[in-house]
């Protein structure tokens, strides 16, 4: 709690010169990432925050406000000057942000508190233009499998070598038994449906945002570039080869194994429903989003999450891995890493 006191309250002291004159003259700092009130704890301890803050600068007035960034309306907000004094955005908006004025330099503030070396370089970049920084990153993520060891025990793939009651992912002679390339994805995907009955092998999400992101993370494995800049314009490369081999291999996947879902519409919500009903096997995971309500679906600790390396996702661009499309998601590895929930 009082790192993120610290994190708070260096933001709005950055951004204090842009804040506004109350009529008592202190200065207004808007948190554009106060949670929603129904979250209450979240809420009163935000509340704590304030107070605390405002009494150690008794100059300023702390408001919340529930703000989601939109594309949409942030440049009306932008113009009329309602934009929160401190707001949240995704790795992909920043570059235009900063490009258009709208987002203050803080890199000397960043050097002065030892924070600018203690960024991630990746997304200390993401934040920056010309050599100057312009935010702090709150958060990110890794993407991975998150498997269900019982589907692929039951379909022969593992099982418990050393006999201590947990199911391995690792052979007597420790090779890996889970997939580590597409490839090796698409194989056994097609084994379990072939082996289980009214079970799909994997899931590829379509509806709402989550197809665009999830195929976008799966085209940058393939090696393609869904965005370049051309004549100082992002262009958009969706028919670019990597972005074809992506497609191909879920064209595949689907109507050549027949190994996902019948469901033409699924969303987040699905993956870990079906996963935990055991109609499905595994299905590409945030980090950050494991729910542990699947263990109640299940007598022994089968669910378990393959993440290849806790990494922030970057949205732009991606990073092609290897001629094989190994599934490392943004970045290959050191090495693999299993943690059983």
């Amino acid at each position: 709690m009082k790192r993120l006191m610290v994190l708070i309250t260096v933001v709005l002291f950055v951004f204090a010169l842009s804040a506004c004159k109350h009529k008592d003259e202190k200065i207004v700092i808007t948190i554009g990432m106060w949670p929603d009130e129904t979250a209450k704890e979240d809420v009163e301890m935000f509340k704590e925050w304030k107070r605390r803050f405002e009494n150690d600068y008794p100059q300023y007035e702390i408001k919340g406000q529930n703000y989601e960034y939109n594309v949409d309306t942030f440049l009306f907000m932008a113009e009329t000057g309602t934009i929160p004094t401190v707001f949240q955005t995704w790795f992909t908006e920043p570059q235009k942000l900063i490009a258009n004025g709208y987002v203050k330099d803080i890199t000397d503030e960043l050097k002065a508190l030892g924070w600018y070396d203690k960024m991630d370089p990746e997304m200390r970049e993401a934040l920056s233009a010309g050599g100057r920084t312009y935010g702090v990153p709150r958060d990110g993520y890794g993407l991975g499998l998150f498997m269900n060891l019982k589907l692929l025990e039951e379909a022969g793939l593992i099982e418990d070598y050393d006999h201590d009651g947990k199911l391995d992912l690792y052979d007597p002679e420790g090779n890996p038994l889970y997939p580590q390339t597409f490839d090796e994805l698409l194989s056994m995907a097609s084994t379990i449906t072939e082996t289980l009955e009214y079970v799909a092998g994997f899931m590829v999400l379509s509806a709402n945002k989550q197809g665009g992101w999830q195929f976008s993370n799966i085209a940058w494995n393939f090696g393609a570039d869904l965005q370049v800049q051309e004549n100082g314009k992002w262009v958009s490369k969706l028919n670019s080869p990597g972005a074809i081999a992506a497609l191909e291999w879920i064209k595949k996947i689907k109507h050549e194994y027949n190994a996902l879902p019948s469901d033409v519409s699924l969303s987040y919500n699905d993956w870990w429903s079906k996963i935990g009903q055991e109609s499905s096997p595994c299905a590409l995971s945030a980090a950050t989003r494991l729910p542990l309500r699947l263990l109640t679906w299940t007598n022994r600790p089968t669910i378990r999450t393959l993440l290849c390396r806790c990494l922030p996702v970057r949205t732009v661009t991606g990073i092609p891995c290897s001629a094989e499309h190994r599934i490392c998601f943004l970045q290959k590895p050191p090495a693999s890493r299993s943690w059983e929930l």
